[in-house]
């Protein structure tokens, strides 16, 4: 049982693991644009 739920989840965690680093990258970008223009604002 193990193995085939491993053989199940190696594709999936293949597939999810760029798709989380895409996110949390835009999440990044996004929140250091916030702060820029916070800080723009403020100054």
């Amino acid at each position: 049982m193990s193995r085939i739920e491993h053989s199940i989840a190696l594709p999936i965690r293949r597939m999810v693991n760029p798709a989380q680093l895409a996110l949390g990258s835009a999440i990044a970008v996004s929140g250091l644009a916030i702060l820029l223009h916070g800080a723009l604002a403020l100054s």
